[in-house]
């Protein structure tokens, strides 16, 4: 599933630049479509610059071109998603001979947020391989294969006299599935992403107002803005012709504010369809869909329309998506809430809760307001509450709601079909007239009236995260050698391995000091390694000639690094049994801090805000390295430094839980060895910025999909089973999907890369399995994981 970063957002943030509206393309037959009888500017040159919301990624075509007559003879180009996501940008003549091909890195499988891709033509360049340049949320796209290079001053059909040009349509079955906004098509001049976005705070790519363009002859410019006339071209008068598109194609959905939708991403049964934008679902089988935004706190509000109720469980609710099983209808399980549509009942954990508030029948719209604060959820009919009163928070359906809450809807068995509305269209597809309701920031249009103080599931509602992951998170590679390495802030933990070559991985931070080695994949004691790590920066560290730092063979390094107060100073910490020395930023919920051990059980302050999720302790001396993970528990833990499975062992953790002042510790000599100094470090989860979970493999290869709230930078796996690697990936390595690069904590090997066997998908709001292998998604077995955010949901661009 997926998610928002939570919050409860009183005050709209200050976006900047905002579109206000996108057009919506079913995937069957909606289509824009223009002829252009005289020749355009340019066939040599020309930009199309668009951002693209996916609904589903196979042979999608956002931009079809045509001469002269179809079928024969003709020149068509099209610019499309292949069945695989890649994007592919190609011209051939109605024979089936290419002047062109080209594919490009990335897969786009995201559903749950927007890119802006710029495509740039200029057959005059004298480089062959910039004769097509393709920019993904402003980074150039590497050319993933070149089937037919395009020809020195190639006269592509574009913009030739007696042209036919369709968006959202190839005219020979390939239609766009999703959203477009903001389509600038310029004659005659290439162009790069900055003539129509900037990069964010965040680091994420955003659209800014484009002026001063000049569009050429045969150029356009698509804002959408018209309801009833979605093909006006707003920058001159090369309006299209509209085919099954109609006004409440028009959605609020937009590069600047995303709306929440249904998650395909998510375990959805082979009876399952989605469509209409990912706001329709049919469903004939067993099975629950959660949305692509979740939330931890705030009141939030949305709609459902009953197409078809069934003869058994609709169930439309709410679950916990850190543990819901999508195989099962919402109420099954102490994860779910849910109202039964066709009874009227209510279901959490299998069972009916309170009194029935009578049946729904087909047409009958549900609204459905949630205060995660106060762990409370009400349903409406028609507008009707069938219970209490949200605004006054009185008489909730369901009082027990907890964990991070997810719109979901699932049917128990029979045909069901339904539409959501989170704001982003308000007539549901037009079997209703539009209530214009907004929510109390003016975000949304709904058909009932938003009770007071519920807001829509938009990103333009939440607030500002805490922090921001680029300022205290960083993986960093390098292959210059020794040196200084400049990463944007000064680390206080820095963990580096070669990426080549066998050398050990290395972990130094502030607290121990510069030079000051431990081995993340053996027991050794801890180093001075005086050509290692020779010092912490202002904007990053300095390595020296060692080799476990500073390798120049084969790939290089990686760097991971945290940052906690960039001093390495600490303060006594007197909270536990034990006395620490810890240097803490509770805002960014890492800690970490030395203690001398006593071999008895004993509790140590952790100098946090909440108890960890993830604590990590060692003897300095030696010993191997003692792993909590708060989906384990107290009562059991893993080892960095081996390939060993879950271990229940009381010695290590006392079978007792962290609390939000101290961890307590056992008598073994792993994390608590007499007399001897101790390094522990502490994590625990930051909306936007870190996640600690777990998930049950699938042996599939479409894997589960795991909510983080962000797009990440970094992720660590762990099957529950012996002999399975900790595995390690990263957006550094991998700047694009599939994720294939990885590396393995427990030894000195080498990276991992292989496409077939350990796979994921980086997404805006969290990570997909995307192959069967057993050392991540093994059927039926437990998986462990952690992970640090490239940027927020809030602000993430689709990857």
């Amino acid at each position: 599933m997926a998610v928002l970063n939570t919050g409860l957002a009183k005050t709209p943030a200050d976006t900047g630049y905002t579109i206000d509206n996108s057009c919506r393309f079913d995937g069957t037959t909606a289509q824009l479509s223009q002829t252009f009888s005289s020749a355009g500017t340019s066939r040599r040159k020309w930009t199309l610059s668009v951002w693209a919301k996916v609904s589903d990624h196979v042979n999608n075509c956002l931009f079809h071109s045509r001469y002269t007559a179809y079928p024969s003879p003709s020149t068509h180009l099209n610019i499309l998603l292949e069945s695989g996501g890649q994007l592919r940008v190609e011209e051939y003549d109605s024979g089936g001979s290419y002047n062109f091909r080209q594919n490009f890195d990335g897969y786009h499988r995201d559903y749950s947020a927007w890119y802006h891709f710029t495509i740039a033509f200029d057959s005059t360049d004298s480089t062959e391989n910039d004769r097509i340049k393709v920019y993904r949320n402003g980074v150039r796209v590497g050319i993933q294969y070149t089937y037919d290079a395009v020809s020195l001053n190639f006269d592509t059909g574009v913009n030739d006299a007696n042209t036919e040009m369709w968006v959202g349509s190839a005219k020979n079955g390939s239609y766009w599935d999703g959203y477009l906004a903001e389509m600038h098509f310029v004659d005659g001049t290439t162009l790069t992403p900055t003539s129509f976005g900037e990069t964010g705070d965040y680091g994420e790519w955003k659209p800014i107002e484009v002026t001063g363009l000049t569009y050429g002859t045969n150029g356009f410019y698509l804002d959408f803005a018209d309801s009833a006339a979605l093909g006006d071209d707003a920058a001159g008068s090369n309006d299209f012709t509209v085919s099954n598109l109609a006004a409440s194609d028009q959605m609020l959905d937009t590069p600047t504010n995303s709306f929440a939708t249904m998650n395909p991403l998510a375990a959805l049964d082979s009876g399952t369809t989605l469509s209409e934008g990912n706001l329709k679902a049919t469903q004939a089988n067993l099975g629950a869909i959660p949305a692509t935004m979740a939330v931890t706190s705030g009141k939030w509000y949305w709609e459902v329309r009953c197409e078809q109720v069934g003869s058994n469980h609709l169930g439309i609710g709410v679950v916990d998506i850190d543990n819901f099983d999508c195989e099962n209808y919402v109420g099954s399980d102490t994860y779910g809430w849910n109202i039964h549509a066709l009874s009227g009942k209510k279901y959490h954990d299998a069972s009916t809760v309170g009194s029935n508030v009578g049946s729904f029948a087909n047409g009958d719209v549900m609204g459905v307001a949630v205060d995660v604060d106060n762990d409370d959820i009400w349903f409406s009919e028609n507008g009707t509450w069938t219970e209490g009163d949200p605004a006054a928070g009185t008489g909730a359906s369901h009082t027990n709601l907890s964990g991070t809450i997810c719109p979901a809807i699932g049917s128990a068995s029979s045909s069901t079909r339904w539409v959501c509305n989170f704001g982003q269209e308000g007539t549901f597809n037009g079997n209703e007239t539009a209530g214009g309701n907004a929510d109390e920031n003016g975000y949304g249009d709904f058909l009932n009236s938003v009770p007071s103080g519920f807001l829509a599931l938009c990103t333009a509602n939440l607030d500002t995260p805490a922090v921001n992951p680029s300022e205290y998170f960083s993986a960093f590679i390098y292959d210059d050698g020794a040196g200084a390495k400049n990463i944007g802030f000064q680390p206080d933990i820095v963990w580096l391995k070669s990426r080549g070559s066998s050398y050990e991985h290395e972990l130094v931070d502030s607290v121990r000091g510069a030079t000051k080695a431990l081995s993340p994949d053996s027991s050794n004691v801890e180093s001075t390694d005086s050509t290692g790590l020779t010092s912490f920066d202002s904007d990053g560290f300095t390595v020296g000639a060692d080799t476990n730092y500073s390798d120049t063979t084969g790939d290089g390094m990686v760097a991971w690094c945290w940052k906690i107060n960039s001093s390495g100073t600490t303060a006594t910490n007197d909270t536990g049994d034990i006395d620490t020395e810890v240097s803490a930023n509770q805002d960014a919920g890492i800690s970490m801090a030395t203690f001398v051990g006593n071999e008895t059980n004993s509790t140590i302050g952790h100098g946090l805000s909440k108890a960890p999720d993830l604590a990590v302790i060692r003897t300095r001396a030696g010993s191997g390295w003692a792993v909590f993970h708060s989906s384990l528990g107290g009562t059991k833990n893993l080892d960095w430094g081996t390939n060993g499975g879950v271990n229940t062992e009381t010695a290590l953790w006392n079978d007792t839980d962290p609390t939000p002042t101290v961890l307590t510790i056992g008598d073994s000599t792993y994390n608590n060895d007499s007399g001897e100094s101790h390094i522990a470090y502490f994590f625990h989860e930051v909306d936007g910025f870190s996640k600690f979970g777990k998930y049950t493999g699938t042996g599939s290869t479409d894997g589960s999909f795991n909510y983080c709230g962000f797009r990440p930078a970094y992720v660590v796996i762990k099957n529950e089973q012996s002999a399975t690697p900790w595995m390690v990936f990263d957006s550094s390595r991998d700047t694009y999907n599939l994720v294939t690069n990885y590396l393995v904590t427990y030894g000195t090997d080498t990276e991992g890369s292989s496409p077939t066997d350990n796979a994921i998908d980086f997404l805006s709001n969290g990570f997909k399995l995307r192959e069967d292998h057993s050392d991540m998604n093994d059927s039926g077995v437990e998986m462990y994981w952690w992970a640090f955010a490239e940027t927020p949901f809030k602000y993430a661009n689709a990857r």
